[in-house]
């Protein structure tokens, strides 16, 4: 068991498609987390969150590894990485064990056999686990607790949700971290889990809350109810596809397109379409080429229609797993397409509920760069860290913190997947 540590300063890294992200952080009283150092380097060989180049992605890294540390005046020592490829998939497993107790009540040790049952789910040969986490308890098959122990019942059922990917492709991010650093990290997860940790309180866990992570190359999803995740999901969809229908709609360079989406405030255009869109210029100018005008409108019907596109796909699949009557706290959005303008009034109109920027909650940094919503991940990783810490010390601590203490060394072996998998 890992030893107390004060003034920890836990680093979490995140190779993602648009760029690398690193956050040096330690964690005040009140759970508050102090940025020390971060970095932000743009990515060139990394795809749908699939590394092309190994040589060049870590080149990349140690860049920014650098600047966090010179921020920081620290070494790098425990790190954190979240693992976004994409090829993430999830998955339910439920186990099921009789009631022990006197009166045929439920035991502890029924919800831990419960749990062990359900975490025989067998995957197939070239996936390999990121996360598990417990999704609901079940008294005789249907009624859903969150403390089953000392309830009359017959049996105890442990429905868990298992966060998978393809192995070749988490272990090259994997053994990328360890080439780069000479050891390699204490601990990874999906990305998505990361983000969660960042922007949801524990109310906002148990109330119901979707948080959407737009990336650049890959969109994921994660629905936290209750006792924990009832639901996640990854789309490779992000803000490089507006891009790219941008760049081959105007006939424009890559780099100037992503600009564009980055920016489209200023370009006066919205992920909305506007009424007056035909009736405001745009210029757009690249070095070598002719300025061009265009009307707005032709830069939001672009941004629109592939943003709905993504937020339909993602309430299909969510009205697949009945799963839009456990979120009435809303949808926070996170990553780097959380800050297009007009993001959330178009989410709101596709999900019909309170849509907000995820904005990482008691983050103090300098110059506020850490509390953007594009740093959720990497911010996230630092509470991901912290929060297995204590799992690994015994305190009582599930994702709401309602789960029994005779069984938190169980969930401690769920949340820490990696480990085992990836001979950690």
């Amino acid at each position: 068991m890992r030893a107390k540590k004060t003034n920890t300063i836990y680093t979490g890294i995140e190779i993602g498609s648009g760029s690398i992200k690193v956050v040096m952080g330690e964690f005040d009283e009140g759970d508050i987390i102090r940025v020390a150092g971060l970095a932000d380097v743009p990515s060139m060989r990394v795809l749908k969150g699939e590394i092309t180049d190994n040589d060049i992605v870590h080149e990349q890294l140690v860049q920014a590894l650098n600047r966090a540390e010179k921020m920081a005046k620290r070494d790098v020592k425990d790190v954190y990485l979240a693992i976004n490829t994409g090829t993430m998939a999830s998955v339910n497993s439920i186990g099921a064990c009789p009631a022990s107790g006197p009166n045929q009540t439920i035991a502890p040790k029924d919800v831990a056999h419960a749990l062990s049952n359900a975490r025989a789910y067998v995957l197939p040969p070239d996936k390999t686990e990121v996360n598990t986490i417990d999704r609901r308890l079940l008294l005789d098959g249907h009624r859903e607790v969150v403390n089953p122990v000392h309830q009359v019942a017959k049996k105890v059922a442990a429905d868990i949700h298992l966060m998978y990917g393809r192995y070749n492709s988490i272990e090259n991010a994997c053994l990328l971290v360890e080439r780069t650093m000479g050891y390699s990290a204490l601990d990874a997860c999906f990305s998505i889990v990361a983000a969660a940790f960042a922007v949801l309180s524990k109310e906002d866990m148990a109330q119901g809350t979707l948080v959407v992570d737009i990336g650049a190359g890959t969109t994921n999803y994660i629905l936290f109810h209750g006792i924990g995740v009832f639901h996640s999901g990854q789309v490779t969809v992000g803000t490089d596809h507006i891009a790219n229908d941008l760049a081959i709609g105007l006939e424009i360079p890559m780099v100037k397109a992503r600009g564009i989406v980055k920016t489209l405030d200023r370009f006066g255009a919205s992920a909305v379409m506007t009424p007056d869109g035909d009736e405001r210029p745009v210029k757009i100018a690249v070095p070598g080429m002719k300025t061009r005008t265009i009307p707005a409108s032709v830069i939001e019907l672009v941004a629109e229609e592939r943003l709905k596109e993504l937020f339909d796909i993602i309430l299909e699949d969510l009205n697949r797993q009945s799963a839009l009557p456990r979120m009435p706290n809303g949808v926070m959005l996170t990553g780097g397409g959380a800050l297009i303008k007009g993001v959330d009034e178009l989410a709101h109109r596709v999900f019909q509920l309170p849509v907000r920027a995820g904005i990482p909650r008691d983050v103090f940094c300098i110059d506020d760069v850490a509390s953007s919503p594009a740093f959720a991940t990497p911010i996230g990783l630092l509470r991901w860290a912290k929060f297995l810490e204590k799992i690994e010390d015994g305190e009582k601590k599930t994702v709401t913190d309602k789960i029994l203490q005779d069984v938190t060394t169980f969930f401690g072996k769920l949340f820490g997947g990696l480990r085992n998998a990836l001979r950690w």
